[in-house]
C-alpha cells in the first residue's frame, strides 16, 4: 500500500452483501433500505439484517438487526438423500457402498446418474440414471427448506425497519428451490427475494 491508503476491515456477512450487490448491479436496493442477508453454505444458514447507507462511490451498509442462523444447510440434504437411496435402493442386488458413494457425488441435479444400478422404471432408473420425480425432490428438501424459511421469518421479525429484500449468497443459497420457497414463504409481505449470480461467497 502507498502513503495516503487506507484498509478497512469488514465482517464476511459485510464482504458477502457487498460482493452480491456489486454483482447483481443494478438492482432495486436503494440508499435507506433495509434487507436480509442469508448466507446458506454447507454446514449452516446464517442471516443479518443491514440497512444501506450509501450506494456510491462505494456501497456502505450498516447492521439493521443482529444476526441468527443454524445448522440447516446443504449437507443436510445430503443425509436426507442418502436415506432416500438406502430405502429405496438397499434391497437391489446391484446396490452397494460404491454404488452410493457414486450417487452422492453426483447429487447436485434433479436427474442423478447412479452407475452400477440396472434399469428399474418402478425406482425411476433408466440407463444408469435415476430421475427423481417432484415429489421426491420436495422430500428431500422440505425439512431443511422449512427450517430455513423459519429462520428467514425469525431475522424479518426482529429486524424493527421495513425488510425491501431477501438477498441470497452461499453455495445452498444458490439453489432455485429454496429461493421459490422463500419468495412463496415472504410473497404476502412484498419482499423481494434476491439471487447472486455468483453468490458462492
Amino acid at each position: 500500500m502507498g502513503t495516503g491508503s487506507s484498509l478497512h476491515i469488514i465482517s464476511e456477512p459485510e464482504a458477502a452483501a457487498m460482493y452480491a450487490l456489486d454483482a447483481m448491479d443494478p438492482h432495486n436496493i436503494k440508499v435507506g433500505d433495509t434487507f436480509v442477508l442469508c448466507d446458506a453454505g454447507g454446514g449452516t444458514v446464517d442471516l443479518i439484517s443491514y440497512k444501506v447507507s450509501a450506494l456510491k462511490p462505494v456501497l456502505r451498509i450498516e447492521e439493521a438487526a443482529p444476526g441468527n442462523g443454524s445448522l440447516c444447510g446443504s449437507t443436510f440434504l445430503n443425509r436426507i438423500f442418502h436415506k432416500f437411496l438406502l430405502d429405496r435402493f438397499s434391497a437391489d442386488s446391484n446396490w452397494d457402498e460404491d454404488v452410493l458413494e457414486e450417487a452422492m457425488k453426483r447429487f447436485e441435479v434433479t436427474r442423478t446418474t447412479v452407475p452400477g444400478l440396472r434399469d428399474n422404471a418402478a425406482y425411476g432408473v433408466r440407463r444408469g440414471r435415476l430421475r427423481l420425480t417432484g415429489s421426491d425432490v420436495s422430500k428431500i428438501f422440505e425439512p431443511v427448506v422449512a427450517e430455513v424459511i423459519s429462520l428467514v421469518k425469525d431475522q424479518i421479525s426482529a429486524t424493527k425497519a421495513e425488510v425491501k429484500a431477501i438477498l441470497m449468497v452461499g453455495g445452498f443459497g444458490q439453489s432455485v428451490f429454496l429461493r421459490n420457497s422463500i419468495r412463496s414463504a415472504v410473497a404476502d409481505q412484498g419482499i423481494e427475494v434476491m439471487q447472486s449470480p455468483n453468490g458462492f461467497v
